[in-house]
């Protein structure tokens, strides 16, 4: 019988207060203070997705199909690797 398992984030994420506060106040003026910040906080702490998001959104108005697809599949990389355990 499998049991339903359902994955809780309850890690607290250091950056999330940044995080809010750059989405809050993003606009086409500061896109490249924005993504400066957003990669520093996904060098921090990698496991925390929104950022990731957010700078896959940016990317993708900019144009920068290529970095979208990278910041992708760092995100979807991430995600798997919170929500498997060693059985897959």
């Amino acid at each position: 019988m499998n049991k339903k398992r359902e994955f809780v984030d309850s890690k607290k994420h250091d950056g999330m207060h940044t995080f809010y506060d750059l989405q809050e106040n993003y606009n086409k003026k500061n896109t490249e203070f924005t993504i400066k910040q957003l990669k520093q906080l996904i060098k921090q702490d990698p496991d925390y997705l929104d950022p990731h998001i957010m700078l896959y959104g940016i990317f993708q108005d900019k144009g920068n199909y290529f970095e979208s697809l990278v910041i992708l599949d760092s995100a979807y990389e991430r995600a798997l690797h919170l929500i498997t355990d060693k059985k897959g």
